[in-house]
């Protein structure tokens, strides 16, 4: 694949051409979930799960979704928060047993869509209870027999002591809070994932949250996730062929995820560091002679500049493997895809602080050795299935938490990059989360307008 530079990523590549769908369509009981309306495949769905019937084909052509690679906090994504859309179809729930995600595909992007999706699934399975979400990338990756959005319900959201990667988490659920018709949405708490908490308070509700859950609270779904998050056939023998061609080259696969990209511009984050690529050289060297003819992989949003530093391991990238990306990949979006499944065919595995690699590692059946990087402790091991699926520093970015980020990004960008982000880039953060909060205040004083019929939608 030659034109592999002109690609980001939201984990590894999506390319920037990409136009970004609207962001974070707010939605309550009055907010309402999206307007497409979709044939959806009936397979692999476990015998304790409700589906909906199939819609009839001639009624509507199944549309293609576009993955929305830029992040929450692009220019282009702001201006869209809060916007309504109708349901595809009116459907009565009344005495029945249904549980909507309209925002999946608009929180965060590839990883935690994983999470936030895994999470309906499960307690949709355990409740018995029918599933609702809008058309997103994942659909067209995996045989996931979900219907389309066809009814408009009260809100619930996630535990408010909950964390994500997110930059607007905390401002976004408060918004919900607020726009729910001045009743207090039910709270989801993680346990609901466990059986000792059989609370009901979810079933006919609209869910909000990111559900970066513990990954222990996950555990015992572990064989149906990586079931559920097999990619469908056509799209799998693509990737097996290229996993073979990277097997040819050694007998250990030692894969590294390494997140730049947007991650320069979230550095007054808890969580958006960019850990020094000399963490994971030493580690390497570590590691290399431990292991039994190895091969190195590295996936990274920005492989030019990764790749050079590395050069005495002599690594390999997706492009020397794949030098074709699939036609159906590129049609949705989904050109990210192949990094992520190629971390999970790895025999060693060191990733960035990002849900998308996390995710990785947990669907891998194969490696017994993960590491990620620590803010303090530089690369320490980890259990994809007994760990906080994002490190945080100290929510405060004053006094030592400041002056540490600053560090981090001098060594990782030097001094260029320091000035450039104490100059422009942490302050432009702040100037969107402003302008985020602008918007939202402007759509809860809209929705009061426009519950009165004073003011008509924008």
């Amino acid at each position: 694949m030659n034109n592999r530079k002109s690609k980001t990523t939201d984990g590894c590549r999506a390319r920037k051409s990409r136009v970004s769908q609207g962001f974070c369509r707010f939605k309550t009981n009055s907010l309402k979930s999206s307007t497409r309306h979709f044939l959806w495949t009936r397979m692999n769905v476990l015998p304790c799960e409700k589906t909906f019937p199939l819609l009839d084909s001639s009624a509507s052509p199944q549309p293609r979704t576009k993955y929305a690679q830029e992040t929450e906090i692009a220019v282009s994504r702001i201006f869209s928060i809060g916007k309504k859309s109708s349901p595809s179809l009116s459907r009565d729930v009344s005495g029945q047993r249904t549980i909507t995600m309209t925002s999946l595909g608009q929180l965060g992007r590839w990883g935690n869509q994983l999470f936030q999706y895994a999470f309906l699934r499960i307690v949709a399975k355990k409740l018995q209870a029918d599933r609702q979400v809008p058309d997103w990338v994942g659909n067209h990756i995996f045989q996931l027999g979900d219907v389309p959005v066809s009814t408009s319900l009260p809100a619930a959201v996630e535990t408010s002591n909950s964390k994500s990667n997110s930059s607007f988490g905390p401002m976004m659920l408060e918004h919900i809070v607020a726009s729910n018709k001045g009743k207090s949405p039910y709270e989801i708490p993680h346990e609901l994932l466990t059986f000792i908490n059989d609370d009901e308070g979810i079933i006919n509700r609209d869910v909000w949250g990111w559900f970066q859950v513990h990954s222990a609270l996950l555990a015992p779904h572990k064989d149906y996730l990586r079931e559920l998050f097999t990619p469908k056939v056509s799209i799998k023998k693509n990737l097996d062929d290229s996993v073979a061609r990277l097997r040819s080259k050694g007998k250990t696969v030692v894969g590294l995820h390494l997140r730049l990209g947007d991650y320069r511009n979230v550095q007054a984050t808890s969580f958006g560091y960019i850990a020094p690529t000399t963490w994971y050289r030493e580690l390497l060297s570590r590691l290399w002679p431990t292991l039994d003819d190895p091969v190195l992989l590295i996936c990274s949003d920005e492989p030019d500049v990764v790749v050079k530093e590395f050069a005495e391991f002599n690594p390999v990238t997706p492009a020397d493997i794949m030098p074709v990306m699939p036609q159906e990949l590129v049609d949705m979006g989904a050109d990210f895809y192949p990094d992520f499944y190629f971390l999970t065919q790895c025999d060693v595995l060191a990733i960035s602080n990002s849900t998308f690699s996390f995710f990785a590692c947990m669907l891998n059946e194969r490696a017994a050795q993960f590491f990620r990087p620590h803010y303090k402790d530089k690369m320490i091991s980890f259990d994809p299935w007994n760990s906080e699926p994002i490190l945080h520093r100290s929510d405060k970015i004053v006094g030592g938490a400041l002056w540490d980020t600053l560090r981090m990004v001098y060594e990782t960008q030097g001094t260029r990059g320091l000035v450039t982000n104490a100059l422009v880039e942490i302050p432009t953060f702040f100037v969107r989360i402003m302008t985020m909060k602008a918007v939202l205040t402007f759509r809860s004083i809209q929705d009061q307008w426009l519950s009165r019929g004073s003011l008509p939608s924008s």
